[in-house]
């Protein structure tokens, strides 16, 4: 084992997972925790202070993409931190699209954002 090396992985594996969880939860609800602006609502930026809170332990492009989405709270740049922390991002966007569809509370319909065009 080389000095340093852990067995249990990488050291952002704990932190980077919770804040996965925290941006599926968002996605999932996108009806609560979206404008029909595709903008994160209060109720939305309280679980991105959430997710804030692991970001210290988190790896640094997804603490930069988080940051990010923070500062712009839009769709678009949470689907960033999606893809920073290697989501299945046919999954997420499979999930956006049927929000924007109305089939998951969606507001109607509205183009997809760009990391999930193909």
């Amino acid at each position: 084992m080389e000095k340093g090396a852990s067995p249990e992985g990488s050291p952002f594996e704990k932190s980077d997972r919770e804040i996965a969880r925290i941006m599926i939860k968002l996605l999932t609800n996108y009806w609560s925790y979206f404008t029909k602006n595709e903008e994160v609502n209060s109720d939305g930026m309280r679980l991105l202070a959430s997710a804030l809170r692991y970001a210290k332990g988190a790896a640094p492009q997804v603490r930069r993409a988080l940051r990010e989405s923070i500062r712009r709270p839009t769709l678009h740049n949470v689907l960033r931190v999606c893809e920073s922390l290697g989501l299945d991002m046919s999954y997420i966007c499979r999930l956006v699209s049927m929000a924007e569809l109305g089939e998951i509370y969606g507001y109607g319909d509205y183009s997809l954002t760009a990391p999930c065009q193909q």
